[in-house]
């Protein structure tokens, strides 16, 4: 049986970090805040309106009444018909 002694692992080593107040640090971070102060206002307002789906838009399709849509077939088979017989007769001249 294998037994890990966790006293003896390495330490990590400690950074020093650089509190350097300059100039370019300041006006970063200052431009940090305010471009976070605007996305939290354009958030709150966007996020208070609901997006609709709409509703399918009726069809404006031509729709005929059926004595009508039997009026205009029986024309246009009366006119085709006349007009195949122009054609026979005058093949046959």
């Amino acid at each position: 049986m294998l037994r890990y002694d966790t006293g003896r692992m390495a330490k990590k080593k400690e950074t020093k970090e650089e509190t350097a107040a300059t100039p370019l640090v300041d006006a970063a971070k200052a431009i940090g805040q305010a471009a976070g102060t605007v996305v939290a206002t354009v958030e709150s307002v966007v996020g208070k309106t609901s997006a609709k789906i709409p509703k399918l838009a009726p069809k404006n399709k031509a729709r005929l009444p059926r004595k009508a849509k039997k009026a205009k077939q029986k024309a246009h088979a009366e006119h085709s018909r006349k007009k195949a017989l122009k054609r026979k007769q005058g093949g046959a001249e």
